[in-house]
């Protein structure tokens, strides 16, 4: 589950609506997922340092998928608040059920 503060993080970036908008956070306006809907997309600095929970990430600590199912793993943290792909999250050193979003 992600913290308040990441939550509000994603809400703001969720809410920009203009490239303008995008740019001043760091981000770029592109289409992302099969959809293809425009989404501010911004690299995190962190990207890839391991990890054993979001907390210790900018944005969350992943697996792939295929390692889900409650077993202890060292993530690495995620590139960018892109929301599309599979994953698996681990928070405490475990690993949470795997997520796909298309």
């Amino acid at each position: 589950m992600l913290s308040r503060d990441k939550q509000e993080q994603l809400a703001r970036f969720n809410a920009i609506e203009t490239a303008e908008q995008c740019l001043a956070v760091g981000g770029e306006l592109r289409p992302v997922c099969m959809s293809g809907i425009e989404m501010c997309i911004v690299n995190y600095l962190d990207a890839g340092k391991s990890c054993l929970s979001s907390s210790q990430c900018q944005g969350e600590c992943r697996v792939s998928e295929s390692k889900a199912g409650n077993v202890f793993a060292v993530g690495q943290c995620s590139k960018s608040n892109n929301p599309c792909g599979c994953w698996a999250n681990v928070e405490l050193g475990m690993v949470n059920h795997a997520i796909c979003s298309d």
